[in-house]
């Protein structure tokens, strides 16, 4: 069965953090996922934790992509087979209803092509979390994004494949 899903995950020398971010994927209660593993050639052991996940659904690529990271989501967006392409880096974790939740807004919001969600960022170190919230849109959306940022976050985006090629829309990698 073709994947809903493609999940993008560039990573760099994350072997202490790549398995959580894995694992948060495999424990996905929406199960219609492929995960596509860009490696940047890392030099610690995550190729090695990465083996240890066996499950068909996980692809891993190469890269050396000269610290670029678009070019490692880039790759991955190509690789990707699945309708919708979702983002994770390798330092991120999904509660296990992420997907389900987003099949549910991509049903009831037909004429959707991106969405995104809320994040909590953990301090590893104090424990303490913070809510950051990207939404809704709003009216001047530009306007309010020069003046207060960026409302999207690459690990809570999923973006309709169709889109992104119909607009020809990959990372900048310069």
């Amino acid at each position: 069965m073709k994947p809903l899903f493609s999940i993008v995950l560039p990573t760099y020398n994350h072997a202490h953090l790549i398995g959580s971010a894995i694992t948060s994927i495999i424990d996905q209660t929406y199960t219609n996922w492929e995960l596509i593993i860009i490696d940047n050639n890392s030099i610690d052991n995550t190729s090695e934790v990465i083996s240890k996940f066996d499950n068909r659904k996980i692809k891993t690529f190469k890269i050396n992509n000269n610290g670029i990271i678009a070019c490692s989501r880039n790759m991955g967006i190509i690789k990707s087979i699945g309708q919708w392409i979702a983002f994770i880096d390798s330092d991120d974790i999904w509660y296990p209803d992420k997907l389900s939740v987003v099949v549910d807004y991509i049903n009831s919001k037909k004429d959707c092509h991106v969405f995104c969600h809320d994040e909590i960022m953990l301090n590893t170190k104090t424990k303490r979390t913070k809510n950051l919230q990207y939404g809704p849109f709003v009216d001047e959306f530009y306007s309010n994004m020069l003046i207060g940022g960026n409302k999207l976050s690459t690990s809570s985006t999923v973006v309709l494949k169709k889109y992104i090629e119909s607009n020809n829309l990959l990372f900048r990698e310069n």
